[in-house]
């Protein structure tokens, strides 16, 4: 065990070091997009839809919209990172080749990927978060850090589904399929600008199968500050954690065999 995070976070520290010379335009993809997201909904919508109600109290649009918007920044910083980032540093760059020269094994460097795109992503999270304080949009005080490790979970349930999509790409056009047919529906059907239930029986069904629809639903109730259904969140976290221990199965095996065999 102790091998094993040593050289994970030897390797998730190399991740750091790149990231910080590229901080401004790293900055622009994962934190700006999002925010431009919460500013045109936010003010151009919350200027015709004044509130929204959630479990049983009305809030206001800005309110409900930054719980999802957390969401959102959050998987898509995930996600874009063990996609595209991932497929350049294992393809273009031969990073992967480079480490799983060393004593690293394929598992070291998978999880490095995951846990690195988790740490970014929540670093977007926080972003939009300070935003919402900015603006008083969110009601729970010090409770609003419970987001955080929830939010730790969802993104690193993205962050292993980004992998399964690496680990299936022939190139980048493939990731294509990976953000039109998962990363957008969950931005779109999840519940970020609008409840899920306004949308047709079989639309809603399908909805309830993305993580992010129970991602939103925690965020949502603990940055409003409402008493929650403990059992129905206990549900929605195991689901994600399903996800995620199923993702990173998936990606492993997938990639062992395209590498090894």
């Amino acid at each position: 065990m102790t091998h094993f995070i040593k050289t994970v976070f030897a390797l998730w520290k190399r991740h750091y070091f790149v990231w910080k010379s590229m901080f401004w335009p790293s900055l622009t993809s994962n934190v700006f997009n999002p925010l431009l997201f919460l500013f045109s909904f936010g003010f151009g919508m919350g200027s015709i839809i004044e509130t929204m109600e959630v479990g049983g109290q009305q809030v206001s649009y800005m309110s409900y919209i930054i719980p999802g918007m957390m969401a959102y920044s959050g998987m898509f910083a995930a996600s874009f990172e063990t996609s595209i980032s991932a497929f350049a540093r294992s393809h273009m760059q031969s990073y992967w080749d480079q480490v799983l020269s060393t004593p690293a094994r394929l598992y070291h460097l998978l999880w490095a990927e995951i846990f690195w795109a988790t740490s970014k992503s929540l670093f977007a999270v926080v972003c939009v978060m300070a935003v919402g304080y900015g603006f008083g949009s969110i009601d729970a005080g010090l409770s609003i850090l419970l987001v955080l490790p929830v939010m730790a979970l969802g993104c690193l349930c993205f962050s292993a589904c980004g992998m399964v999509a690496t680990s299936l790409a022939r190139s980048f056009d493939m990731f294509s399929y990976f953000f039109t047919f998962w990363v957008t529906p969950m931005f779109i059907f999840s519940g970020v600008f609008f409840p899920v239930t306004r949308f047709p029986e079989a639309v809603q069904n399908f909805a309830f199968c993305l993580p992010m629809t129970h991602l939103v639903d925690i965020v949502r109730v603990i940055s409003a500050d409402l008493p929650f259904d403990g059992l129905a969140i206990f549900y929605k976290m195991a689901y994600l954690v399903i996800l995620t221990a199923v993702a990173y199965s998936v990606a492993y095996h997938k990639m062992k065999k395209r590498i090894f065999d």
